[in-house]
């Protein structure tokens, strides 16, 4: 009651103020010039590197590629980067617990998703246990963050393997661009309380650094009844950034970042002896650090290179066992114009990952310790087939791993660009996803069916157990996509669509041959092998659409929808595992309003279709944001999160057993003082 209270408040607040200040907006003028007061044209000139490794507009980009500014971020409201990726079409973003996400794009979504390729500054965030990424333990100032750049479809020809559905790229700003110090704070219901401290300053004549701390403590959500559940979250983050110009052309970038967190977790074990199952709340662990050098160079004559280079430390529990894992990675690449023509870049990288598991009798390793190697090398070249007019993109990817060998990932793309406000772009696009530590050596204890029960009517309990094949090959995928851009005046754009994704040799199961488990010749129970194995072959295809208004000067509307049909079969016949966990529907309708000049009014509306899979029903939510700058140096904000209802179900824990949570309506405040 308290809450809807509060929500009530915040929705008066709001319409009070809309009334009193709209009369004032059209002629507002802004405190300083930020990306939301960017023309639909300028929006269109950012800058993304991700599609190409290079820098290059948005509109001569020949991919589905979105960007999410960090003036996007501070207007949604959100407090961490899972929630800000739900400004992008295409991405299925789901929360099940405080502390707990499914992020995917175009299907196969879960908590351990496992065909999206997160990066973060150019380091790569997900673990080769089971390729995936943990969102509860990525973390980042969301005030430093320049853009998130989001490619729907695969990129595997320039990023590799896992680079499938496709690739999140988490860009922080330059040390030059935070000067200054800026203090942060705020408090909620759910978001309990929550602070970062930053300062940014030079080094010499042609460096800079910024130093920064953030820390937070967010409630339990509610389970599936109602009651409040046991996942409340702490954590925190320290790092530091360095960037400094070494010689003409030449820069050098340091970065340092260490995290730490405490996540509550209400976790199951199937027993093998009455009462078969026991549930238990626990308190897992996070933590890591990690150590960034990046250089690069230019010369006069147009090309250019980068040199990467990261150690990462990571350790985690998940209730069912637990990680620690050292990685380090090198990347080289060079950029060579080639005549008037032709623009080239090549490169090579190397992998190391060490990793030391702790299992329990719920999930077990045949190695508790494994050593693994990744080597690759790509070319990619853009043809410029007539100036201003069509170009072509060909390149591939070849990569060996330690569980498949070697394997090649081609793409050709195309782009027309008939008017300077109209492009169409097309692609083919090969890529596979290479198996995962677990998917080789793992085990799990799924569930155990009692004995004497309508599922097992014999004497002895049956384990349901899900085994590891060291024999499992890559999944693979052909993508077909097509796309079209244009600013149809100076007040709107539209990004559309369309693709069709074709896999094979998909993650499924295969049962096996149960097995007596005999102790002392005598059998105490019976296990029910479910053999991971390439089962599965389907499609998905589907279509998206963006699009960006300017109604007023002081009014931005963004907006994006989208539609998928996902058909599957195993060697079984037709297969819901995958079709019914994801939405059929999306779509989500942003508005940003300048009130006056120092008033801000943002709302979010999203719908997610129903999940019938695994009967989680669909949902619509709302979120409102009211900024307030009484000085130019300091923001006061009042958020509501998911407004339109107490709570809602957005998906379902898959694997190990953790509870599922909802996710309840929230309300916090916020106070930014930069000095």
């Amino acid at each position: 009651m308290q809450t809807r209270a509060i929500a009530l408040a915040v929705i008066t607040t709001l319409a009070s103020t809309t009334a009193t200040g709209l009369a004032h907006a059209a002629g507002a003028e802004p405190n300083q010039r930020s990306l939301s007061d960017l023309s639909l044209e300028e929006l269109m000139n950012i800058e993304v590197t991700s599609v190409a490794k290079k820098p290059q507009r948005v509109a001569d980009t020949a991919s589905a590629v979105f960007v999410i500014t960090g003036e996007d971020i501070r207007r949604s409201g959100v407090t961490s980067i899972a929630e800000a990726l739900r400004m992008a079409p295409g991405l299925e973003v789901a929360r099940f617990g405080s502390n707990k996400w499914a992020v995917s794009i175009r299907g196969f979504n879960g908590r351990f998703a496992n065909k999206l390729l997160v990066l973060m500054d150019g380091r790569t965030v997900y673990t080769p246990l089971f390729s995936g990424v943990l969102w509860e333990t990525q973390d980042a100032v969301l005030e430093d963050i320049e853009r998130i750049e989001v490619i729907r479809g695969p990129g595997a020809a320039l990023w590799g393997a896992n680079a499938v559905n496709g690739i999140i790229n988490i860009i922080t700003r330059k040390a030059s661009d935070t000067h200054g110090t800026l203090v942060s704070a705020g408090a909620g219901d759910s978001e309990r309380s929550f602070a970062t401290i930053r300062h940014g300053g030079t080094v010499g004549t042609d460096g800079a650094y910024r130093i920064y701390a953030k820390g937070f403590s967010r409630d339990s959500y509610p389970d599936l009844t109602g009651r409040d559940g046991p996942d409340d979250w702490t954590g925190g983050l320290v790092g530091f950034r360095l960037d400094r110009a070494l010689a003409a052309g030449e820069d050098l970038s340091v970065q340092v970042n260490a995290f730490q967190g405490r996540i509550g977790e209400q976790f199951t074990t199937a027993l093998l002896d009455f009462p078969y199952r026991n549930v238990q709340d626990i308190k897992q662990r996070g933590e890591g650090a990690n150590v960034l050098l990046r250089w690069q160079g230019r010369s006069a004559a147009g090309s250019s290179s980068a040199l990467q280079a990261y150690l990462d430390h990571t350790r985690f529990e998940l209730g069912a066992f637990s990680e620690s894992r050292d990685t380090l990675d090198l990347d080289y690449q060079r950029r060579l114009p080639v005549g008037a023509s032709n623009d080239l870049i090549v490169g090579a990288a190397y992998r190391l990952s060490h990793d030391s598991i702790t299992p329990t009798d719920t999930v077990t390793f045949a190695q508790t310790s494994l050593e693994s190697r990744l080597f690759s090398a790509f070319a990619q070249d853009e043809i410029t087939l007539a100036p201003d007019l069509l170009r072509l993109t060909l390149g591939s990817r070849f990569e060996h791993n330690s569980y498949t060998g070697s394997e090649i990932q081609p793409n050709a793309r195309l782009l027309w660009t008939p008017a300077p406000e109209h492009s169409f772009w097309g692609s083919v696009s090969r890529a596979v996803r290479t198996p995962a530590r677990f998917e080789a050596y793992g085990r799990i204890r799924q569930a155990v069916i009692p004995p004497s029960t309508p599922g097992n009517p014999g004497p002895l309990p049956v384990e349901l157990a899900i085994v590891g094949n060291t024999e499992f090959d890559s999944e693979k995928l052909v993508a077909y996509e097509l796309g079209y851009r244009t600013q149809l005046a100076a007040h709107a754009s539209v990004d559309w669509t369309v693709f069709s994704n074709h896999y094979d040799g998909i993650r499924g199961f295969v049962l096996g041959a149960p097995q007596p488990v005999p102790v002392m010749a005598i059998p105490t129970h019976v296990v029910q092998p479910l053999n991971i194995a390439n089962s599965l072959n389907g499609h998905v295809n589907g279509t998206e659409v963006a699009v960006e208004m300017r109604p007023r000067e002081w009014w931005r509307l963004q907006g994006h929808a989208g539609v998928q049909w996902l058909s599957f079969t195993d060697i079984n016949g037709p297969e819901d595992s995958i079709t019914g966990a994801a939405p059929r529907h999306t779509f989500s309708v942003r508005s940003m309003m300048n009130l006056r000049s120092n008033i801000e009014l943002d709302l979010w509306l999203r719908h997610v279709d129903a999940l019938h899979g695994l009967d989680v029903p669909a949902y619509t939510t709302l979120d409102l944001r009211l900024g307030w700058k009484p000085r130019r140096d300091i923001e006061l904000s009042l958020v509501g999160q998911n407004l339109s209802q107490p709570r809602h179900q957005e998906f379902v824990s898959d694997f190990i057993g953790t509870t599922t949570n909802q996710v309840p309506r929230s309300v916090y405040v916020r106070l930014d003082w930069r000095f």
